[in-house]
């Protein structure tokens, strides 16, 4: 409750006839606190959207994201910072009013205080009863009257100048300012690479020309010099980490729709308040005729910058991330085509020599792979196969099913420790180019005719789909048979659990003719972890050559994987409806690019 006239003095207001001010400047110290929890939220928001610009620009390198590094630091240091600051003045004058009223209410006070003393004294030495009148012609009074109308009327001129030299004029300034610098221009390739990357050389080459390509950029009218404009500094290394324009594009978002919200919604409170001094006497009259225009500046500096950070920078941001990823995948795309070609179906149907070349289904069929694609078994077929391996069926084409845990003699341990594990002699493999020779054809052409090129799914973390992929191998199986040599080459999958080297070797081993199998190849090498298939073909197949065309041991699993992915997209007939960015998984396999 702010300073009320004692009632004593009722009288001595009455007589000079000037009317008591109405306003409560309680109502402006709730307002000041309004606008001082206004500026904390604007501080909130920005200090919040300021570590995911950081974390995206300490994660990016280029002229643009300097541009957008110079723009930011306006926008805060400058724009953001100083609408909290005016909330802050704002917040402070307010303060100042209500002590400027209050001071004005006590001073009024002691000059009525003054007229009241003289008027009883007046009263107790009359004879007779004094009537208005003839108070009113009491020296004090006129003097009294002078003092109080002229407190009420510099009160008056001073509660102006505090609001207008501490929010209006810097609001006004701020406002100005705002228009010219908060204006992003995207262009067509905003901070995108041009598409005139020459790959006939070399990969390097190729990067090069990538770094040195024209830079139609974002532009900032902000950044100054060397921003993201085609005449700045900042030429040379561009690094890209996509995900992290994702997360600034969303905290961008973020940002606006707090100082849109929460930010505002202080705002409105002061305002609330502010309605509670309306039309109360001529100070009110005064204070509210310049703090609407401070509140109005305010309120209209906050949804500029509720516009440029909540959807201007946003979608600047997006644009950004929108043609990095166009252009990376063009790129990719371009690099890829350093890459020998994948040979298509026919192409290595055609390759089939005389010798068999069977696939086995993952529910144990077995079909031969010929020119003409995968065909039922013949009686030749199954004279050939049925030495080395027992065939069950109507039609004798399939494989009895594995054996399975706990009634798998090819299983390991269960009680094996981690020293056990680690303690396993291992079959060593040799590394060899894809399509080098028969078994590596084998398997590419057995992908064909099952259409197995992986699969892409969703991911907890990540915007960027997981890819999965099952392993195929070849084994060549040699034997001696009414003193002919026998030859053909057996084609099998991995099948969950089980791996591809077991797909093949168990049923050679449950028949007893492991020693058939003489050589052994496998897209990826032999796993020393999980299945350790590595160690598995030592202990029980260890007179079989092993080779393969992709790492897979210990601290390469994840770029064998990534590996296998550029494999299989190259190899996919068409184009993959739904993949991985081609640049995000060339980086994968090449982080020195």
């Amino acid at each position: 409750m702010g300073v009320v006239l004692p009632s004593y003095l009722d009288e001595a207001l009455d007589l000079i006839g000037v009317s008591w001010p109405n306003v409560d400047e309680d109502d402006y110290r709730a307002m000041a606190d309004s606008m001082r929890e206004f500026a904390t939220s604007l501080d909130n928001g920005t200090a919040d959207l300021h570590t995911v610009v950081q974390d995206m620009l300490g994660a990016n390198e280029g002229p643009a994201v300097d541009a957008l590094a110079a723009h930011w630091d306006k926008v805060k240091g400058k724009h953001l910072t100083g609408l909290a600051d005016i909330g802050r003045a704002a917040g402070d004058g307010l303060d100042a009013v209500a002590v400027l009223i209050e001071g004005a209410k006590l001073a009024a006070i002691a000059q009525l205080g003054i007229l009241a003393a003289e008027i009883a004294a007046a009263v107790a030495a009359a004879p007779v009863t004094l009537g208005m009148s003839s108070l009113m012609g009491l020296a004090g009074t006129q003097a009294c009257r002078i003092a109080v109308k002229r407190i009420f009327k510099e009160v008056q001129e001073q509660v102006v100048d505090e609001i207008m030299s501490r929010v209006t004029a810097p609001i006004e300034e701020a406002i100005g300012a705002m228009v010219g610098d908060l204006v992003v221009q995207t262009g067509s390739k905003a901070l995108g690479l041009q598409d005139d990357v020459d790959l006939g050389k070399t990969l390097q080459a190729g990067k090069d020309s990538a770094s040195d390509a024209g830079r139609t950029s974002l532009q900032i009218a902000s950044a100054g010099p060397g921003g993201g404009g085609g005449t700045g500094g900042g030429a040379g290394k561009i690094g890209v980490d996509l995900e992290s324009y994702t997360a600034l594009e969303n905290a961008l978002k973020g940002a606006g729709d707090h100082f849109d919200g929460k930010s505002l919604s202080h705002l409105r409170t002061a305002r609330t308040r502010q309605g509670n001094t309306r039309g109360k006497d001529s100070i009110a009259n005064a204070v509210n005729s310049a703090l609407d225009t401070a509140m109005d500046g305010i309120e209209q500096g906050v949804k500029k910058a509720v516009q440029h950070v909540g959807k201007d920078m946003k979608n600047g941001v997006g644009t950004m991330r929108d043609n990095h990823r166009d252009n990376d995948e063009s790129i990719a795309q371009n690099l890829h085509k350093i890459h020998k070609r994948e040979p298509t179906r026919d192409e290595l149907r055609a390759q089939l020599s005389e010798k068999p070349v069977y696939l086995l289904g993952d529910k144990g069929k077995i079909q031969r792979l010929t020119a003409n694609g995968p065909a039922d078994l013949t009686d030749r077929d199954r004279e050939l196969l049925g030495i080395p391996l027992k065939l069950t069926g109507k039609d004798k084409d399939t494989l009895r099913p594995r054996p399975k845990n706990p009634n798998n003699p090819y299983a390991w341990d269960r009680d094996d420790t981690a020293e056990d594990r680690a303690a396993r002699p291992r079959k060593s493999s040799t590394k060899v180019p894809f399509y080098e020779d028969e078994l590596s054809r084998a398997t590419a052409l057995a992908r064909h005719e099952q259409e197995s090129y992986g699969n892409y799914g969703k991911q907890r973390d990540s915007a960027e789909p997981k890819f999965t992929s099952n392993n195929y191998a070849a084994a060549r199986v040699q034997y001696e048979s009414d003193g002919r040599q026998q030859e053909f080459i057996l084609v099998g999958r991995s099948n969950n659990p089980v791996h591809s080297e077991k797909v093949l070797g168990i049923p050679f081993l449950e028949n007893g003719t492991g020693r058939h199998m003489t050589d052994l190849y496998t897209e990826r090498e032999p796993c020393s972890e999980s299945s350790d298939c590595a160690a598995w073909i030592e202990k029980f197949m260890p007179h079989v050559n092993v080779t393969h065309s992709v790492d897979f041991g210990p601290g390469t699993v994840e770029s064998g994987n990534r590996e296998m992915e550029d494999r299989l997209n190259r190899m996919y007939p068409g184009e993959r409806p739904a993949r991985r960015s081609p640049w995000t998984n060339f980086q994968g396999l090449h982080p020195q690019h």
